[in-house]
């Protein structure tokens, strides 16, 4: 099977690119577009949930240290203290970066209760008191399958076809045998539509038939439905497709792209496999990877990417330093004067948020913010270095 064969086919399998951008970013990530657009989507509480999370040592909060509606599905959240590794910027998952949860008060969720205690100071003996108080929280978990693009074909209804509702066995739809079959002189028609039954798009809309079809799929080519005068109208279905058929003037659309993750995602063994598959498949644009790379006439500065490295911290923390890696898409867009968000590589077990900008007088890059403040915790200079350089 060719490239494109794979591509064009109902077992292909996508990756979200982490950033809403045309160049795909295949490097690790912490908050990303999958969560933007995770976050959009509401638990059992609905869109009119709004909860918090006391948490069990510090308040969960967004980014920017607001509050944050864990009610919506998510797996990255903020804390204003530290925990116990001194990091601030919590997985929800941990390990599993396809696992989103969302709180929800919908009864039928199964709870846990935990009791949570804190020692509060008073004036008189004892000086340290211990206060607890129960904690009950019910969550629900969600693991994203494909990415769906709807269209309107699926409310286009021009020939005002009756929709009689969720089917059943005696539905008016169906009544008396009806199949769609297009011969009128056997009247078997159907008599609107319902929902396992949802044909509206006019035929001659599209100029193919199904693509790809299996013995999977529950729908046909072309069936007949009469319309609320009774005139007989030759339709096709209108429910979201794998690929839409042929459209004059356009071809073929993909409507349901599979992103779900598969079990060796993860492991060594399946990045040691990937990126041998884009050495051998695209030598070209990974000459750089090559061990002598040296006798290929070029150097380590042709990388794709740059990389930083922030200035030594000591302040309230041991010698130590991170570093941070921007595409030459980023790159520009910092030179152009717009910021750019990443995640710091990790260090005597903390990172830091930071919101990346270029300073065109000194010629070099800084951050403005980091962990949704002015300055770092651990007090790192603002400019970075240029590895590369």
């Amino acid at each position: 099977m060719s490239r494109f064969d794979g591509l064009h086919s109902r077992a292909a399998r996508f990756q979200l690119n982490s950033k809403d951008d045309s160049k795909f970013l295949d490097r690790p990530v912490g908050r990303a577009l999958l969560d933007k657009l995770m976050e959009e989507i509401p638990g059992k509480d609905n869109y009119q949930g709004n909860l918090e999370d006391e948490g069990l040592d510090a308040a969960v909060k967004n980014e920017d240290l607001t509050t944050k509606d864990v009610s919506k599905y998510h797996r990255w959240y903020k804390t204003e203290s530290r925990d116990a590794m001194g990091t601030s910027n919590i997985h929800r998952g941990y390990n599993d970066d396809y696992m989103f949860a969302a709180m929800t008060t919908q009864p039928n969720v199964a709870g846990m209760t935990v009791k949570k205690c804190k020692k509060i100071r008073q004036k008189i003996r004892p000086y340290r008191k211990t206060v607890c108080h129960s904690l009950t929280q019910k969550w629900t978990y969600a693991i994203p399958l494909e990415i769906i693009y709807l269209t309107p074909l699926s409310s286009w209804n021009p020939y005002k076809l009756k929709y009689h509702g969720v089917n059943y066995y005696k539905s008016p739809a169906r009544l008396n045998g009806r199949n769609g079959n297009c011969n009128a002189t056997l009247g078997k028609e159907y008599n609107g539509t319902n929902s396992k039954i949802y044909y509206n798009t006019p035929s001659e809309f599209y100029t193919g038939g199904n693509v790809g079809k299996t013995k999977a799929d529950t729908t046909r080519n072309s069936v007949c439905v009469l319309d609320q005068n009774g005139v007989q109208r030759k339709v096709r279905a209108s429910g979201v497709h794998v690929f839409l058929p042929t459209i004059s003037g356009v071809g073929v659309l993909r409507q349901r792209y599979p992103i779900f993750p598969v079990h060796g995602e993860g492991s060594s063994v399946w990045k040691e496999l990937n990126a041998l598959r884009d050495i051998v498949l695209d030598v070209k644009s990974h000459q750089e990877m090559k061990w002598n790379y040296e006798t290929v006439g070029i150097s380590r500065a042709t990388s794709n990417d740059t990389e930083f490295e922030m200035s030594y911290s000591t302040y309230k923390a041991a010698r130590h330093t991170h570093f941070i890696t921007l595409t030459p898409d980023e790159v520009s867009q910092c030179k152009g004067g717009r910021t750019v968000h990443v995640t710091t590589s990790s260090a005597i077990g903390h990172e830091h948020a930071l919101q990346v900008k270029y300073n065109a007088y000194k010629k070099q890059f800084y951050y403005g913010v980091c962990d949704g403040k002015g300055y770092c915790w651990d007090k790192h200079p603002r400019f970075f270095n240029d590895v590369n350089a």
